[in-house]
Parts: structure tokens; sequence; C-alpha cells
């Protein structure tokens, strides 16, 4: 877990942890330099179980990645960011996935987003088979990365590009997709926090993206990660064009379908008990 400027929303990441149905894990929280209270709240919690990595230095999300795969002591290394909430069975699952399947190197797994507020209704688009998330890798692999649970021995092997500042969870698989093989769960097993669609994020992340795609089409000798530099430059457009007659919604909305009255009711009960437990500290 990398926390950057996260006071207003680890309680509730780290307490989500706290409750897994899996017992045997170690948290590793690298704290990025924030210049509000997450160092020192990092770092009130007792349990011998979470391990913090700092230095005081704001240095990005690759770089904090890349330390915490060395740092890693388990095979098997879980992603999640400091503002979201994972369901109680997401690293039983997950675990127990990966254990039956050992040809499998990176694991997903359904996510449904909330706000802020306390809003909940929607669930990202996610392929679940291989064959269908690496069908087209230069058009995207719909690949819910802040649920991605893989093998700590492919982490290392390919790292994060610490250049990027955006589309690094993309530029990884671009780079690890010829020789890896993907799966991901249906099933929701983490709550995705989205407060306000970023114009300035979304650009960072389309230009990062179209970067990657160069060094794939160059390093491949292959003109097909060209469409997807194509279709980017269309969504940019798309998107600049929904920020100026604002309608930024309609942009989350595009990404997202509605979730079923039994998954809602799940997340808001989920939501409400990590928020009261939180309270609690």
């Amino acid at each position: 877990m990398a926390a950057y400027n996260a006071e207003t929303t680890l309680v509730e990441a780290v307490e989500s942890i706290l409750w897994q149905t899996l017992g045997d894990w170690e948290l590793l929280i690298a704290e990025d330099g924030s210049s509000d209270g997450t160092p020192a709240l990092a770092q009130s919690w007792k349990d011998p179980r979470i391990r913090v990595l700092k230095d005081g230095f704001n240095r990005g999300k690759p770089v904090r990645m890349n330390q915490m795969i060395r740092a890693a002591r388990a095979p098997l290394f879980a992603i999640m960011d400091a503002d979201d909430i994972a369901y109680p069975t997401r690293l039983e699952k997950q675990v127990a996935f990966m254990e039956a399947h050992p040809e499998v190197d990176l694991l997903a797994a359904g996510m449904a987003t909330f706000d802020g507020e306390g809003n909940v209704g929607r669930w990202r688009r996610m392929r679940t088979e291989h064959e269908e998330i690496a069908r087209t890798p230069w058009l995207g692999f719909h690949f819910n990365s802040p649920t991605w649970l893989g093998r700590t021995e492919w982490f290392e092997r390919y790292r994060y590009r610490e250049d990027l500042r955006a589309a690094e969870d993309e530029d990884l698989l671009l780079r690890a997709v010829e020789d890896s093989r993907f799966a991901a769960l249906p099933e929701l097993l983490l709550a995705y926090r989205i407060d306000r669609w970023s114009w300035s994020k979304a650009r960072r992340m389309r230009r990062d993206h179209v970067r990657s795609l160069f060094e794939a089409a160059k390093q491949q000798r292959d003109v097909r990660p060209m469409a997807g530099i194509a279709i980017h430059g269309a969504k940019l457009l798309r998107e600049g064009l929904a920020v100026a007659a604002g309608k930024q919604e309609d942009i989350l909305a595009h990404r997202s379908l509605t979730l079923s009255r039994t998954d809602e009711a799940t997340l808001r009960d989920l939501l409400v008990r990590i928020r009261a437990q939180g309270d609690g500290r």
C-alpha cells in the first residue's frame, strides 16, 4: 500500500486489511513523503504484521511499489491503494485461487466504486480469462489493477518503470504479457474510491500510456500498438469535450455499470462497519 497524503482515508483502508478472513499476511505501507498526518498515522497501528517504509521524500508510486517488492517476504504480493477498502474475503479467495492455479502469474478481481460520502452503485468492467485479457493488449487490458495479487517473483522480474507518474500498471502488463499468464475472479472483492474525475490525472494517464505503447511498438517491431495510441487520442478529445461541457460525471458512468441490489446492500453494509471500526480506534 503506497500512501501519499492519505490521512483521511488510510484508517479505513488498513482496517479493511485487519478484517481479512485470512490472517497470515504482512502489510507494507510505503509512506511517500506526505505533507499531512499520514506518516504518524501509518505508524499508529501496533499490529506486528504492519510494517511502514518511509524516508521523508516524495518519490512517486512506481518507486514505492518497487521498494515494497524488494521488501516483500511472502511468495504472493497483493496491491491496494490507501483510499480503497478490501472486502473481508479478498485475500482468502485470491490466495486460494493462486495456490490452486500455479500457472497464473497475476490475478485481479471485481471491484465496486464508492465516493467519500458513502454513495455506491457501480462496478468496473473486467475480463476474466487470460485469452480475453491479453487478446489486444495495445487497446487496453480491462484488468482492475487496484485488485491485483501476483507472485512476488513475477513482480521482481518486471518491476515498475520509475519514470512514469501514471499508467504504470498498464505499462507493466504491456512489458510482461508475452511471457505471463493472467486471470481474474469475477466477484467483487474491493471497493474503489472515486471522489472526483480529474482532467489533469486523465491527461497524465493518457500521455504515459502512449509512451508505453510507443516503447512496445519499437521493441516488438509491431505497428499494432499504434492503434492504441490513436484510441487514447480520441478518448482524450472526448474527455476534454466533456469537461468543457461540464459533463465529467458522464465519463465515470461510461466506464462502469450499475450494481445489483444485493451487491449494493453488501457494499453499503461494509462501508458502514469499516467506518464505525475506524471511528472507534
